[in-house]
């Protein structure tokens, strides 16, 4: 099909996205195995056939221009760190085709214009300016605060506060107001130690009405629950992208499984542990907490007999997706939806089985709208499935990270197996998309790469993290 398009493109580079539209079947392959995220064809047919996403690793829209070119700049360099790195990079590869003499010409010039403006050779030897890096990095009434060793010794060591909370207050990180303490002498309580995002969703949990217990070892000692909700036998671990991923510059041993043996081993002791980044507390939260609110019975309930089912339009599918599911949207080739009073209430979207040669069809994509809970929902997307695709294998992944896929067994699917542990990389900050990654598409943004090397070996070689998740239910359904 890739070859097929590439010579439909070079035969007809005017009208090829036209051709390829009016073709079922390249159409249907350009949809299935495109990486960008919205329906301008010509954009997708280069995504598909290049594997090449239009979103940058900062979450920034690339530009397409046309095929031979491809995706331009994601922004300029004071909107996203992409320009910037790669400016840097450019830079630093001019400078080192300079010889040894074009150096020293520069720097010599550069010291005779110093000294022609200002007197001194380097900024260093200014003393008009010195001030500017003598001053603290933080703002100066957080300065203030924080080298009052009576506020800051009545704040940590006699209200009990954690350097999280004090960080939030002062609007720092929880880091700098721990050096601040260890340099006037306290002792830094293992306690306070404990996330924003975590103390956030601590909090959020509470305000929904329940007792909670957190940094609890009793459930599965000697590893620590972040946080416990005892009357619904549920859970929560909070991961932050930096601590909870691998890094072989750190010199420990990386642990593959650490997630997904503490779900299995809360799993056993009755308590269903749902994992969550700090990534995606702080970029989904309405997401993230319909899903806990769901967990906790508190969504607002539809009974699933009371919907109507049928074929979702591509754009609503689109839309619904973006403002419900925690991976958006995603190209499919079916999509069903229960409606409510004319309203949109749950989807499940199908394509092509990506993993599994012996099944038809996998679900791309299954969520409801935030703030719902469809009872019974997936049972009668099941049943419709059924009558729309007799004699047909569909094969769902369910996340363990976030569900035991109760539900699916409910509506009829059967458990083959789990995936074990996957992975995606990370800055420490933000996920990196896993098509990005893989090695046929390292070279096309990552400047230190190196063909001998492997996918793993230049991602850490170039800084970054390796994060591994709980894997996947495996779920068959035979219609």
């Amino acid at each position: 099909m890739r070859d097929q398009i590439l010579d439909l493109i070079l035969k007809h580079p005017k009208h090829y996205a036209k051709l390829i539209k009016r073709h079922q079947h390249l159409l249907s392959w350009v949809t299935m195995n495109s990486l960008v995220q919205n329906d301008h064809l010509p954009t997708m047919i280069y995504s598909a056939v290049h594997q090449e996403s239009n979103i940058c690793k900062n979450g920034k829209t690339k530009k397409f221009t046309r095929f031979s070119t491809g995706f331009s700049g994601c922004g300029p360099a004071s909107t996203c760190a992409c320009t910037r790195e790669n400016i840097a990079a450019n830079v630093s590869a001019t400078k080192q085709n300079y010889t040894e003499a074009r150096n020293s010409t520069i720097n010599r010039r550069r010291e005779e214009t110093m000294l022609i403006k200002y007197g001194h050779k380097f900024n260093s030897q200014r003393g008009d300016i010195k001030h500017i890096w003598t001053q603290p990095k933080i703002p100066l009434i957080v300065h203030e605060k924080l080298t009052d060793q009576e506020w800051l010794s009545r704040e940590y060591n006699q209200n009990q506060r954690s350097l999280t909370e004090i960080a939030d207050e002062l609007g720092v990180y929880y880091s700098t107001v721990g050096d601040y303490c260890q340099r006037l002498g306290f002792a830094i309580r293992p306690s306070s130690l404990r996330s924003l995002v975590e103390i956030k969703i601590a909090d959020y949990v509470k305000s929904l009405g329940f007792e909670i217990s957190t940094s609890d070892r009793s459930i599965i000692a000697p590893k620590e629950i972040d946080i416990l909700v005892p009357g619904k036998n549920f859970a929560i671990e909070v991961n932050g992208l930096r601590w909870h991923s691998y890094n072989p510059a750190a010199g420990s041993k990386e642990k593959r499984t650490a997630h997904s043996e503490k779900t299995q081993q809360a799993s056993a002791q009755g308590i269903a542990l749902m994992h969550i980044t700090d990534w995606e507390w702080q970029n989904q939260t309405e997401i993230i907490q319909s899903m806990i609110k769901s967990r906790l019975g508190l969504n607002q309930k539809i009974a699933g007999r009371k919907c109507q089912i049928q074929e979702v339009g591509k754009q609503e599918e689109r839309e619904f997706l973006t403002a419900n599911h925690l991976q958006g949207a995603v190209a499919s080739s079916r999509c069903f939806g229960l409606y409510h009073q004319n309203m949109l209430m749950m989807l499940i979207s199908l394509g092509r089985s990506r993993f599994k040669r012996d099944a038809d069809y996998e679900v791309l994509r299954m969520c409801t709208r935030l703030g719902y809970t469809v009872v019974g929902g997936v049972s009668k997307l099941a049943k419709h499935l059924r009558q729309e695709l007799p004699g047909s294998t569909v094969v769902s992944y369910c996340d363990l990270s976030k569900s035991q896929g109760t539900s699916y067994i409910k509506a009829g699917f059967s458990y083959v197996n789990s995936t074990g542990p996957g992975y995606f990389w990370t800055d420490g900050t933000q996920p990196i998309s896993r098509y990005k990654c893989q090695k046929k598409n390292l070279p096309k943004w990552l400047p230190t790469y190196d063909a001998a090397l492997s996918e793993a070996v230049n991602m850490f070689a170039a800084g970054y993290r390796r994060y591994w998740d709980c894997g996947n239910a495996v779920m068959i359904l035979h219609t």
